[in-house]
């Protein structure tokens, strides 16, 4: 009561409505559920555009990782493990961005998914294996 005293009322007021908008606004920016929230909603939309740039096939092992830490952060999320789920969430987004860049590095390169290169038929018998082809050095010698 006496530092009410000593300090104007409106200053009192006015530090307090400071003090309780400042522990919003840490709350709202630095929460985990917001926090896990958006590393799940980003994942996802991460892992669409892998998906679009075939990541299964050409980022197997980063795709699978950003998939199974999605789904180990919604389900510590929903047993309020947020710190846990927080630390998924970041995991998750990590791989499904690396699965969808190298997707698309190796589409540029001119990779194609062995679902695309088979889907032909029977294009994959037209083509012989690498054990079947001769090189040029195989076929300039002579047979014995």
């Amino acid at each position: 009561m006496d530092f009410q005293k000593r300090l104007p009322l409106t200053l009192v007021k006015r530090g307090g409505a400071l003090a309780l908008l400042a522990a919003a606004l840490g709350c709202l920016t630095g929460c985990g559920p917001i926090q896990t929230i958006s590393y799940i909603q980003q994942t996802k939309a991460e892992l669409e555009g892998a998906e679009s740039a075939d990541a299964q096939k050409l980022a197997p092992y980063e795709y699978t990782a950003a998939v199974a830490y999605l789904e180990k952060a919604r389900e510590e999320h929903g047993h309020a493990e947020f710190t846990a789920s927080t630390e998924f969430g970041e995991k998750a987004l990590k791989f499904a961005r690396s699965a969808r860049a190298k997707a698309m590095e190796a589409k540029a390169d001119g990779a194609m998914p062995e679902a695309a290169a088979g889907a032909g038929g029977d294009s994959a018998q037209a083509q012989p294996s690498p054990m079947q082809e001769k090189t040029s050095v195989e076929a300039d010698e002579p047979r014995l």
